[in-house]
């Protein structure tokens, strides 16, 4: 996917980047909706979760899923009681950073970048 370009702009608070247009015309219809019907669908009960991104919750995304007859659970606001794998993230930004400031230097290259992030996921307990 590709950022939109100043001639695209739909209106004047577009930061052309990922916006509701993008989701729907090349997320939702290509993609979800095909993967949705291939593991379903709502006959078979089938729901899809979304966060609270503005591009999940405008109108013009909501009517688009109706349309297209894509079923979505309702999913509370951002809580890591309700989403756990928010705590483990907490614990590897926290390790992560600490194994940087260890070294006295951040990586500088994607291979040692790469390597430090394994290196620190492999010891979150």
């Amino acid at each position: 996917m590709q950022k939109w370009t100043e001639d695209e702009r739909k209106s004047d608070r577009d930061r052309l980047g990922f916006n509701l247009h993008q989701y729907v015309h090349e997320i939702l219809i290509q993609h979800l909706r095909p993967l949705y019907k291939k593991a379903g669908g709502a006959e078979a009960g089938v729901q899809t979760i979304e966060d609270g991104a503005s591009y999940h919750t405008s109108i013009y995304k909501e009517k688009y899923r109706k349309h297209l007859g894509i079923e979505r659970m309702d999913w509370p606001s951002y809580s890591p009681d309700f989403n756990p794998i928010e705590n483990v993230w907490l614990l590897f930004k926290t390790n992560y950073r600490k194994a940087v400031w260890e070294r006295r230097r951040i990586p500088c290259s994607e291979k040692e970048l790469i390597g430090l992030a394994q290196k620190v996921w492999e010891a979150v307990p």
